[in-house]
């Protein structure tokens, strides 16, 4: 394999700088100078999103931390699993299992049980699972993807409680999407081949307008690959994976502003997670639904009314069955004799056994903004209310599954008031304050919470390019049913006790912010443009929640004869957690070329012991240049990404078995190059090498070490009328 691997990698090296030789060559040689005319360029920056204020407005001009990544991410670099629309995303990380394609998403140091509120289409993605894994998962395949909006830090208090590190949310593609002008039907099929994992993709779309009023669209998605090999030559087992997704999406206009979209998303993974060399392999099967609705009225002659009514129900159950029987030593001395120890094998859980993993969540969410001015200033109040409630169901006979993510519910329900003041175009004021409410039960146990959380941003554009702002914002999280309720003992060595922490108090995040927004246009000539968001931000969590192994003593509980020692694990508050950091995103554009940039720094601690916290991910950089040929129709670029060394880890628990979160990181270094060719308007194809240099790294967070070298190819046809 390793041979065809690097044939292959000679081969599609040697067809794409050709192709970039020859290309700019063409480019090069022609005579004379051409004149050019002013073109407006919109960068990613430039494009309208309503994610941090539900008003929409352009990225460039949120005051907070807000970026927007389209399907061209997709379309350039190929991506796996919907984290990849996120990689080159300041402030943001991914926690990636290699044996399970569920993704976690980090902002600011920030992640797992609501920390980030994952949506797709606005529908909230709880599911949660402990284990040696990230503790919040979603399941979204790329290829459905239309965009992603991504919002830094507390600032979106009008996204429902617990987003204390940010808010992410994956919107689908629509039926226009699809259907160019005058057509009523529009179809794809997309077909994807890799090598290293030996993968394949199949996606078909299809759509219809049906009437003047509705339109419909659906698709279907396959992809089945092999194990991967990583940059030193090893395969890593259990990689493989075959995946197959669907979306149905039906949307109403009614005119007027009124429209009603209606979609379903059905997403089926069979996978085997656990390392060969431990004995705790599972065979698995992720089935994730989400069925979502959304109503908008928002009738042009009247400026009070901006209705937006939405409801959704997500379903996530993981079932796992045990593929080699879990066993354990024990040992004993003989009560006469000689002290000579006696070890004997105990069955944990036998081979066979099975076990679910269900989260169900069903919630809603109204809002409306209304615009209206008092003398010289322009107001934008946007009010409403949200809730949704998660039902945790575990189920595992001979196991221990359901005391680590034990059956419970969860409430939360919340209202907001926010009020968007513009001056002129220099001074904008965005003052907002939310009610939250939560109640948790499960085993006997129930407790219930509340909190406001206000927020203050002002916004200052002293003269036209540049815009300052600064935020004042508090958080509000719930601890999680598994926080609050796991209990048990740990299945194998070292067994420590889990205790279960009934008294948990919810997170309070105070974030405070600064940043400063740069538009400018025709700087070297008269097309070209330069767009940056900077922001420097402090986000103090009281109460912070994590959980800490205590006692463990090494010498004794991994000894047969003695098992003692072993400590125990539980959630406890921290009373003081910092998180503060930069990030930086800018992006220049001259239509012939392009380049984009990404730099994350975050530092994490508990302020109450001086340890870093486990969450951190380490300095990074991004830097993406690209370049357009052929009246834009070949795209050909490259991407260099850089991580820093991450050595601020808590001290190990235990110097002999280091946890992934204490183990240190080496730096490493990727570069990635890709070419996008639209052949006319219904064939195109893509090229993405990624790795060129077969780097060996390993992801901080991560078990196990990422591909080496890899290619896709890809071709996409398509059919309208």
């Amino acid at each position: 394999m390793t041979t065809r691997i690097h044939v292959g990698r000679l081969l599609c090296g040697t067809a794409f700088l050709s192709s970039l030789f020859l290309f700019s060559n063409h480019v090069l040689a022609q005579d004379g100078a051409v004149q050019l005319d002013t073109i407006s360029i919109e960068t990613s920056l430039d494009a309208v999103s309503d994610a941090t204020t539900k008003t929409d407005e352009k990225i460039i001009d949120t005051l907070a931390g807000t970026s927007l990544v389209t399907k061209e991410e997709l379309k350039k670099f190929q991506f796996d699993s919907a984290g990849g629309f996120l990689a080159a995303v300041p402030g943001v990380n991914i926690q990636e299992d290699s044996d399970d394609p569920g993704v976690a998403i980090n902002i600011r140091g920030l992640q797992d049980f609501g920390r980030v509120n994952v949506m797709i289409d606005g529908a909230r993605q709880n599911f949660q699972r402990s284990g040696h894994n990230a503790d919040g998962q979603f399941y979204l395949e790329p290829e459905l993807v239309k965009q992603v909006d991504v919002v830094r830090g507390p600032v979106s208090t009008i996204y429902g409680s617990g987003a204390i590190g940010g808010v992410v949310n994956f919107e689908t593609i629509d039926p226009a999407d699809m259907l160019r002008h005058g057509e009523t039907w529009a179809s794809s099929i997309k077909g994807q081949y890799s090598i290293n994992e030996e993968g394949k993709l199949v996606s078909a779309i299809g759509a219809v307008k049906a009437t003047e009023t509705v339109s419909m669209l659906a698709n279907f998605v396959w992809r089945d690959h092999e194990n991967y090999e990583d940059g030193g030559g090893r395969e890593v087992e259990n990689t493989d994976e075959e995946l197959v997704s669907g979306l149905i999406k039906g949307v109403f206009d009614f005119g007027v502003g009124n429209q009603l979209k209606l979609s379903y998303i059905h997403k089926k993974d069979d996978y085997t997670t656990g390392l060969i060399s431990d004995a705790n392999q599972q065979d698995t099967e992720t089935e994730d639904q989400t069925f979502s609705a959304k109503w908008s009225y928002n009738p042009a002659d009247n400026d009070l009314i901006d209705l937006n009514v939405s409801g959704y129900f997500t379903s996530t159950e993981l079932r796992q069955t045990r593929l080699e029987t879990l066993t354990k030593t024990v040992g004993s001395l003989p009560p006469f004799g000689p002290p000579i120890p006696v070890f004997s094998q105990i069955v944990v859980t036998p081979s066979g056994s099975e076990r679910t993993f269900e989260v169900d969540t069903i919630g809603f969410d109204i809002f409306n903004s209304s615009r209206f001015a008092t003398g010289q200033f322009n107001h934008t109040l946007t009010y409403g209310g949200d809730y949704f409630k998660d039902d945790v169901t575990t189920s595992d006979p001979n196991g221990s599954g359901t005391l680590f993510t034990p059956s419970g519910e969860r409430e939360t329900y919340g209202f907001y008031i926010q009020d968007k003041l513009e001056y002129g175009d220099w001074f904008e004021l965005i003052a907002a304050l939310r009610y939250d409410s939560y109640e948790l039960s499960g085993n006997g146990f129930n407790v219930e919470e509340d909190q406001l959380s206000p927020k203050v941003t002002i916004g200052v554009t002293p003269f036209k390019g540049v815009q300052f702002y600064a935020t004042y914002a508090e958080g509000f999280r719930a601890p999680a049913v598994t926080e609050t309720l796991q209990s048990g003992v740990h299945p194998v060595p070292p067994e420590f006790d889990i205790i279960s922490n009934v008294n948990l108090r919810p997170e309070t995040a105070e974030n405070i912010e600064g940043g400063v927004n740069l538009a400018f246009d025709r700087i070297f000539n008269e097309r070209d443009v330069f767009r940056a968001k900077a922001a420097i931000f402090r986000n103090d969590v009281d109460d912070f929640i994590e959980d800490r192994v205590v006692g463990l003593n090494p010498t004794t509980c991994f000894n047969p004869l003695l098992r003692s020692g072993c400590g125990e694990s539980q959630y406890v508050n921290i009373a003081n957690a910092r998180l503060e950091g930069f990030e930086l995103e800018a992006t220049y554009d001259n239509k012939l070329m392009f380049v984009n940039l990404a730099y994350t720094h975050v530092r994490g601690d508990d302020l109450t012991n001086g340890q870093p916290l486990k969450s951190i991910y380490p300095d990074k950089v991004v830097a993406t240049v690209g370049f357009r040929f052929l009246e834009d129709k070949l795209t050909v670029g490259g991407r260099w990404t850089y991580a820093d060394a991450q050595n601020r880890v808590p001290d190990a628990v235990n110097p002999n078995d280091l946890a992934i979160d204490e183990t240190p990181t080496p730096s490493y270094s990727l570069v990635d190059l890709f070419a996008t060719y639209e052949v006319n308007e219904n064939f195109s194809t893509a090229l993405t090498l990624n790795n060129i240099f077969d780097e060996d790294f390993r992801i901080h967070r991560h078990e196990e070490k990422e591909p080496g070298f890899s290619a896709k190819l890809s071709a996409t046809v398509r059919f309208g009328g």
